[in-house]
Order: structure tokens, then C-alpha cells, then sequence
């Protein structure tokens, strides 16, 4: 508990709204949206983590645009998401 609470607080200070481990399960809900999801990432932007990168394989196998974009704030995920296609 005491690891994942450090990793939780760290992905916090470096201005993420999520730990890496929430991050990559967000995608799902990201990805069946409707619209443009983001999230500010607090996991370094060059380095993803495998879960993380199956959710971005398996988003854009289902026709959402993923891509990642640097602001003043640090790394950001944005998501178009395919729930204005489902019907």
C-alpha cells in the first residue's frame, strides 16, 4: 500500500490527474466517448508502461484517434472517442 501511495503522489506533484495504473484503465471510458477526452498524464510521456500501451492499440483498433500532446503543463492523452458512432 505504502509503494502505490509514493507512486500515486508522485503522478500528483508532477501535475497528473491519475497514477499510471488508473491511466491506462481510463482509456476504455476515453475511447467509447463521444467526443475528445483528455487527460493530463503524471507518468513520464516518453515511457509507457505495456498496459498502457495494449489500451492505445486496442482504442485505435476500435477507430478512436489517440495521440499525446506536450503543453505547458507537461504530457496530455487526448482520445477521439467513437460514441458518436455507436447507435
Amino acid at each position: 500500500g505504502e509503494e502505490a501511495a509514493r507512486k500515486a503522489v508522485l503522478a500528483f506533484q508532477r501535475g497528473g490527474c491519475a497514477d499510471e495504473h488508473l491511466e491506462d484503465q481510463l482509456v476504455v471510458f476515453m475511447t467509447m466517448a463521444a467526443g475528445t477526452s483528455r487527460l493530463r498524464l503524471g507518468s513520464c510521456s516518453t515511457s509507457r508502461s505495456l498496459h498502457m500501451q495494449t489500451a492505445l492499440w486496442l482504442a485505435e483498433r476500435f477507430g478512436a484517434t489517440v495521440r499525446f500532446v506536450q503543453d505547458a503543463d507537461g504530457p496530455v492523452l487526448e482520445i477521439d472517442g467513437i460514441g458518436d458512432r455507436l447507435s
